[in-house]
């Protein structure tokens, strides 16, 4: 047995580790910065043309000799410059950004009516300029914190849009870029836990592949392309630049460029990420010249003078109409949705109905990282990415639907809160981990949702007592969250009270048999047709079979009730298994901790 003595010396280490750790959250917290976007217009007398610049991560001084270039090329031009905030730790929003941005250019278009104007973006200043395109042309979904504008005249004075290595599909290194060094790969992947644990660097988080300034500004965008409006909305030719050795965009991420059916993409050889932003100076290499007048002419809008990139198809399938979203839940690989999509898709060819199933798989989803937001949102990230790049291939495709079980259904709840242009129609939810208080109502007032089916198992104990424990405690302090910590809860057993709607377009079916994964049983054909026939034709007849059950199991109830004293039990069961292990020796305990995590990262 390890003496009282040493056992505390174990303890005082592991404090001294901690304080040293939250030192460390502490001082990247408070070097992170929120700073005020400046501008600077560079006006002469007679100027009728604007060339505006915005600059990517490594700041305004990196990015001179891009402004330097466009002096050089485009004489007789008034310079609008910005200058954000966009160091590494920088908290500000890209939403404020793009909204000084947008306002800025307008400002400067009512004071000198210009004739023309050219837009020229590096990294994630070609995503806010994007984001500054869209709202202009009034497409604001997403702009209400700032105002809505309407419409701008500005737009309709854009030429073109000059994009240097924009991040179009916001940054990710899941899976690796194949030209990231494997210490660039390390440090972000630390460098992106240690910013969420100490709130710091939120503006680059907010440009992450899936995030939703990202995925709003990619669905606006093929919008604007695409859509039928009353009055004509103007999409810039877009000229796309992007190094071969670019470690962070590759050609691949943007697909919604290709919307706008002018759109150019140029690729430049030994040229990396930074490089085609900063590096224009002309340099002593063939490399460094071609990339110098390949900018120019872009700038200049000399495309007969770029060697443009031969598009080799667009992989665009405009047979689909209708697009259906199967998504699996907690502790499954998602085998289900595959056995459901087959029928789905049965039901579809017999109804000649232009469909497409999506059973978007985020593979084995352990219940520790489910009870953790950071996990979740990744997969809300994930699908949200995936829906962009769907609206993008099916051109023809305007009605979405969304069978969800489990953390499935979650990601549905939680995009729809956060991503303003996401739109479903039919819904239909299994095991829902989300809260019973989700404004499902609100959603449909507003034509985001149409109808909300939700299947409540009588003996779903999942559901019951561990996500039902993050809602009583927002009960307890009186809150009713859609995003954070607490945003879930216990939908799939106590059903939605959005329910009450008049209108029935949110229906708990109530009580099914069975426990978490009653409603996606693949073993049961009927529930499969039930679903399906649902999704391909709105038919909800089929789902009395998941009315078979009077009222929950009465002892799950109970526990439900007092999930905190079920959560409270465990940890002290596991506290004091700890200290025994411990006890026993800090080998011992070190053990236990590992085995404990290991099986709550896999059960």
């Amino acid at each position: 047995m390890v003496s009282i003595t040493s056992l505390a010396t174990w303890v005082k280490v592991a404090l001294i580790l901690g304080v040293l750790f939250i030192a460390l959250l502490v001082t990247l917290h408070l070097l992170a910065s929120s700073q005020k976007t400046k501008v600077d217009l560079e006006h002469s007398e007679g100027h009728k043309r604007l060339v505006v610049l915005v600059h990517g991560l490594t700041g305004l001084e990196d990015f001179k000799p891009a402004v330097h270039l466009a002096r050089e090329a485009l004489p007789k031009s008034d310079l609008l410059i910005f200058d954000f905030d966009s160091g590494v730790f920088s908290n500000t929003s890209p939403y404020a950004i793009a909204n000084s941005i947008e306002k800025e250019i307008n400002k400067a278009h009512i004071r000198y009516d210009y004739e023309e104007i050219i837009l020229v973006g590096h990294s994630m200043g070609g995503m806010l300029l994007r984001k500054a395109i869209v709202w202009g042309n009034g497409l604001e979904d997403d702009r209400h914190d700032f105002g809505l504008r309407g419409e701008r005249a500005w737009v309709q004075k854009v030429s073109r849009f000059v994009s240097l290595a924009t991040i179009n599909r916001g940054w990710s290194i899941d899976p690796r870029p194949k030209n990231m060094s494997t210490a660039t790969y390390l440090s972000i992947w630390l460098g992106e836990r240690l910013a969420r644990l100490s709130q710091s660097a939120q503006l680059l988080l907010a440009l992450q592949r899936g995030a939703p300034f990202v995925a709003d500004a990619r669905v606006q965008w093929i919008e604007l392309c695409r859509g039928e409006f009353p009055t004509p909305k103007h999409v810039p030719q877009t000229i796309h630049l992007l190094g071969d050795k670019d470690d962070i965009v590759s050609k691949e991420d943007s697909m919604d460029l290709k919307a706008a059916k002018d759109t150019l993409f140029v690729t430049l050889e030994n040229t990396g990420h930074r490089d085609i932003g900063t590096a224009l100076n002309g340099g002593t290499t063939p490399a460094d010249q071609e990339r110098r007048e390949a900018v120019k002419h872009a700038l200049q809008g000399k495309i007969e003078l770029l060697d443009t990139d031969k598009l080799v198809g667009q992989d665009e399938d405009h047979s689909i109409e209708r697009i259906v979203y199967v998504m699996h839940g907690i502790r499954d690989y998602g085998e289900w949705t595959d056995q459901l999509r087959t029928v789905i898709e049965q039901k579809a060819a017999a109804t000649q109905v232009g469909l497409a199933v999506v059973n978007q798989k985020y593979g084995h989803f352990p219940m520790l990282p489910f009870l953790l937001f950071w996990d979740r949102q990744k997969n809300v990230r994930l699908f949200m990415d995936e829906y962009t790049e769907n609206r993008a291939k099916y051109p023809q495709a305007v009605k979405f639907d969304y069978v969800g079980h489990s953390n499935g259904t979650y990601i549905l709840a939680s995009a729809l809160y956060k991503y303003k242009t996401l739109k479903v129609e039919r819904v239909y939810l299994a095991g829902s981990v989300v809260p019973k208080h989700f404004k499902w109502q609100e959603l449909a007032d507003s034509g985001r949702v149409k109808y909300v089916a939700n299947v409540v198992a009588a003996g779903d104990w999942v559901v019951a007592i561990f996500p039902r424990f993050f809602e009583q405690i927002a009960d307890w302090i009186e809150v009713q969250p859609s995003d954070g910590p607490l945003d879930i809860g216990s939908g799939g057993f106590r059903g939605f009270q959005d329910a009450s709607d008049a209108k029935k377009r949110i229906e708990n079916f109530q009580f099914a048999s069975g426990a978490h994964s009653a409603g996606v049983d693949a073993s049961d054909e009927g529930k499969l047709e039930a679903i399906a026939r649902f999704v391909v034709s709105g038919d909800t007849s089929g789902f009395t079979l998941f009315r078979n059950q009077s009222g929950p199991e009465g002892w799950l109830a109970f526990l439900s009730n007092v999930s905190w004293l079920v959560w409270l039990a465990l940890g002290a069961l596991l506290f004091g298994i700890g200290l025994l292990a411990f006890s026993a020796s800090p080998w011992v305990g070190g053990g236990y901790v590992l085995i404990l995590l290991g099986l709550l990262n896999s059960v």
